[in-house]
């Protein structure tokens, strides 16, 4: 691989601002070590100092990419200097760049380069390529000697021109010195992307006032023919704002290249790259000075080669590089939309100790029911059509003597389909007391992704007696339950949160997603007896074929391990995987469980197999690591305190003491115990929790209603509260109790940051009913 002119570490610290020993360090441990982010996150701040996990994601994701650039400029190297046009101020700018964009913009002339389709290429087979070369030296040219025949295909002076013109251009248009400041020029001169309706081929020209949205809230309709891509219903309204629409190339937001893109790619919307005069003229006088001798001696045909080069090669290329680059940036902002919207949706609270009614709402087909015990187990289930006028009376005693027998405190209902039809019932019954004397409360789920799992393998292995229409109930019931043990099951990406989710590339999508799901489960933490194969398969370390190996072993020991340890008898789970994973594994043994077991271990062969005794110990039921088990007890010692009292309320108040003492020492503490800082400060606030301490419950709970509003009672001014459903980075939508969900744009959160889950206390500032647009303002969150 040819060498870059930076280092990976360096650019790293540059990028992300870090310090360089630091990103060395992570490099280290990302790479040689084979460290997951999770495990660096908890168990490696000394060496990070104490970055966030979020920073940690930033880092790797950054180095994936400068690996990714270190791949491109050797391959770019590679193919430039198979066309024989590799020089080596090329291979020093390519040896330069520090992104893909950059790699990109160097390389990009030299596509196709002498290949027959281009026109410098066809006239360089001619012969012309050393007259060319000659002009470009200020000599002078006798253009009628190369006049040839017919078989030599330039039958005249003027074609003899217009072949030289063509090589000419094509120098212009790749010197390396001449596209580095094109390139730097480029981001300064306020260029513009440009959109304007894209008229299909059976439909008329209409004016601006004719294309304006109805009364009723949709664009006029007409029929569209013809034309490939376009979506067979006319969805041209959603594209209006971009109907006559312009925007710097330094302004413009996110979603508005994702949906100037998709309007682009349904043949709705016509785009093009506008750029001001002056940057013509940039680029001719740096080709002037760049070339002064063909300036001086050839006025006329340096205007025409510099206008053709301009127009021609510069643009178009440019235009490409533009597009691309906001493409990326785009995505990579809706990923991180998705990420963060995916991380509030399951660190959600559980929601204990409640017998829960899940409801899929659906009209013609029913509302599909499912009841589910404080431990997930089905209750009961029903199909009821509540939206059926004639039966409706009927149903309503079927669904009140449903929540009845089985006592249910609280109802979970689907957010799609019928959702707020379905709402406006419950709610009803509420306040007539259909339940009573059961005090019922209802909140709104999300169940994007439900259907996906009714179908799945999985649910038929979980739910084989359910009809898989009422699978999707018990789903909606467990998610509000448990959000991560659920959620879990479905692939991240057929969760419904953020923007334009098939308009990224799935693989960055699903990787950062993945990821984000691997880094919840581990820092809630598995209890390993009770935990199912799919949410130890996103344990950090761990995968679906380790995870197999762990239940078949936990089978082995008679259905539950007694300490952590015990991992290492798992076939298939190697000692680096072990290191991985034992800090995000708990292990509560069971009430009947024994202190200690005899274990046979992993590969033992022969009539006298050895044992191997395990011994159960507290400090697995913690976040501490196996590693510093050991450091743990001194500290405990030093403290006068034992293992055994390890999440008594006794030991858990005396070491709160002695890490609120502002007289201690910790840093003399950390080198008594031959330790660092970081790790001690990890050990003492893990022996600070309680043994059932789970990290969601500091989150925001969900939001519980008792009644429902409609939007034709809201006004301006009105001060609700609601739940944020999804954050955007153009504001966040936030369910007020009403059909559609209202926004809160930027502008109106009063410089506050709003995430998935939030509950807050809005203003409405305008009612459109008719569209059913509500528009809010941040007043505070709750």
């Amino acid at each position: 691989m040819s060498p870059t002119l930076w280092t990976v570490e360096q650019a790293l610290s540059d990028q992300v601002n870090l310090d360089r020993n630091v990103c060395e360090n992570l490099v280290n441990l990302i790479e040689k070590e084979q460290c997951t982010l999770p495990f660096i996150a908890r168990y490696r701040k000394n060496e990070t100092k104490n970055i966030a996990l979020d920073k940690l994601r930033q880092v790797f994701e950054s180095l994936s990419q400068l690996r990714d650039i270190q791949k491109k400029i050797d391959s770019s190297i590679n193919k430039i200097e198979k066309t024989g046009n590799l020089t080596g101020d090329i291979k020093s700018a390519l040896r330069g760049a520090q992104t893909l964009e950059e790699v990109e913009f160097i390389s990009a002339p030299f596509k196709n380069t002498g290949g027959k389709r281009t026109l410098a290429g066809k006239a360089c087979e001619l012969g012309l390529d050393k007259s060319a070369e000659q002009i470009l030296n200020g000599e002078r040219v006798n253009l009628n000697i190369q006049v040839k025949d017919e078989k030599g295909k330039l039958l005249s002076v003027k074609e003899v021109e217009q072949g030289i013109k063509y090589v000419l251009a094509d120098v212009l248009s790749k010197d390396t010195e001449i596209l580095a400041a094109i390139r730097t020029q480029f981001k300064k001169c306020g260029a513009r992307i440009v959109t304007s309706r894209k008229v299909s081929k059976g439909e008329s020209t209409t004016s601006k006032k004719e294309t304006k949205t109805s009364k009723a809230g949709s664009a006029t309709s007409k029929s569209v023919k013809g034309d490939k891509g376009r979506p067979k219903k006319d969805e041209s309204h959603k594209y209006e704002q971009y109907f006559d629409f312009s925007v710097g190339v330094s302004s413009v937001r996110s979603h508005q290249t994702l949906a100037i893109n998709r309007g682009e790619s349904h043949k709705y919307l016509s785009v093009k790259l506008d750029v001001p005069d002056s940057f013509q003229k940039f680029y001719c006088n740096a080709c002037a000075r760049h070339w002064p001798a063909f300036y001086k001696s050839y006025r006329r045909l340096f205007d025409d080669v510099t206008e053709d080069s301009y127009k021609r090669l510069l643009i178009p290329m440019l235009t490409r590089q533009c597009r691309s680059e906001l493409k990326q940036v785009a995505e990579w902002s809706s990923i991180d939309t998705f990420g963060s919207n995916l991380k509030g949706l399951l660190l959600q609270p559980p929601c204990r100790g409640e017998t829960i009614l899940g409801v899929d709402p659906g009209y013609t087909n029913g509302c599909k029911m499912a009841v589910i015990s404080p431990s997930g187990s089905i209750l009961d289930s029903a199909t009821l059509y509540l939206h059926n006028h004639v039966k409706k009376a009927k149903e309503i005693v079927k669904l009140a003597d449903l929540v009845q027998r089985n006592k249910c405190g609280v109802i979970a209902l689907g957010n799609q389909t019928a959702c707020r039809d379905t709402e406006a019932i419950i709610s009803d019954c509420i306040g007539k007391g259909v339940f009573a004397p059961l005090p019922v409360k209802y909140c709104i789920v999300n169940e994007d992704g439900s259907s996906v799992y009714s179908v799945s393998k999985l649910a038929e292995e979980e739910l084989p007696q359910l009809d898989q229409n009422l699978r999707s109930a018990v789903s909606i019931a467990r998610r509000l339950q448990n959000p991560l043990m659920e959620l879990v099951k479905i692939e991240p990406q057929h969760i419904g949160v953020g923007m334009y989710q098939h308009d990224i590339a799935e693989a960055k999508l699903s990787t950062r997603l993945d990821s984000v799901l691997s880094e919840c489960v581990s820092f809630v933490g598995v209890e390993i007896n009770s935990a199912s194969e799919h949410i130890l398969s996103r344990v950090s370390g761990l995968n679906k074929t380790k995870a197999k190996a762990i239940l078949s072993e936990r089978e082995r020991v008679g259905g539950q391990f007694i300490c952590r340890e015990q991992l290492l008898n798992v076939k298939g789970l190697g000692t680096k995987s072990y290191e991985q994973c034992a800090g995000f594994i708990t292990v509560k043994p069971l009430p009947d469980s024994k202190g200690s077991v005899l274990t046979t271990p992993k590969g033992a062969t022969g009539k006298k197999k050895a044992k191997l005794l395990y011994s159960a110990n507290p400090l697995d039921q913690t976040m501490i690591h196996p590693s510093s088990y050991e450091l743990a007890e001194r500290f405990l010692k030093k403290l006068n305190l034992v293992v055994d009292d390890v999440g008594t309320i006794d030991l858990i108040n005396k070491v709160k003491k002695w890490a609120q003492d502002g007289q201690r020492d910790l840093s003399a503490v950390a080198q008594d115990l031959n330790t660092d800082p970081a790790t001690l400060t990890q050990i003492a606030e893990a022996l600070q929790q309680t043994l059932d301490y789970d990290m969601r419950d500091h989150m925001t709970k969900p939001l519980f209603k008792s009644s429902k509003t409609s939007i034709d009672s809201l006004k301006s001014g009105d001060i609700m509260t609601g739940v944020v459903r999804n954050v955007l980075d153009f504001g966040a939508f936030v369910d007020i109790g009403v059909q559609n969900d209202g926004l809160v744009h930027i502008s109106a959160m009063g410089g506050k940051k709003l995430a998935l889950g939030n509950h807050v206390q809005v203003r409405i500032t305008s009612v459109d009913a008719v569209k059913k647009r509500i528009s809010l303002q941040l007043v505070k969150l709750l």
